[in-house]
């Protein structure tokens, strides 16, 4: 909600065991996260649970630092504009168009926007993750 209330892209990646995803969030133009995640099936494997191997976190990161270049540089035309996602160890990769599931009525993206992950209500919970510093943030209600 912040990227989309203060129209900040925000490249979001995201990897565990051999699988990894990426997609530029482009305020204005793109869906937003809450749309997405309405639409695309969350899995429960964590880096805890499922472990992830290097190449899978190079491959996201690699993903992500290519479209940051892009915006820097003001190459709209040159972003991807899917979300791409690949599993290394089962030798898949999928790049999808994805600007169909953005909503009207999205509270985040849509027409008349409330933003409502940024309200109190909405405060997030955190936990642990492998004992490395990493965290998992977790909406506190039901969507």
């Amino acid at each position: 909600d912040a990227a989309y209330k203060y129209h900040i892209p925000w490249i979001y990646g995201a990897c565990v065991g051999s699988y990894g995803i990426s997609y530029a969030f482009i305020p204005g133009k793109s869906p937003c996260f809450h749309c997405l995640l309405e639409t695309v099936p969350a899995g429960g494997l964590t880096c805890d649970t499922a472990g992830i191997i290097s190449p899978a976190v190079q491959m996201v990161v690699a993903y992500q630092v290519a479209e940051a270049l892009k915006i820097l540089v003001e190459d709209w035309s040159s972003l991807r504009n899917k979300l791409v996602s690949f599993d290394l160890w089962k030798n898949q990769h999928a790049a999808i168009r994805v600007d169909q599931v953005k909503k009207e009525d999205c509270p985040t993206c849509g027409a008349h926007p409330s933003y409502p992950y940024l309200s109190y209500d909405h405060q997030t919970k955190t936990a642990v993750l492998c004992g490395r510093n990493s965290v998992q943030i977790r909406p506190a209600g039901q969507r």
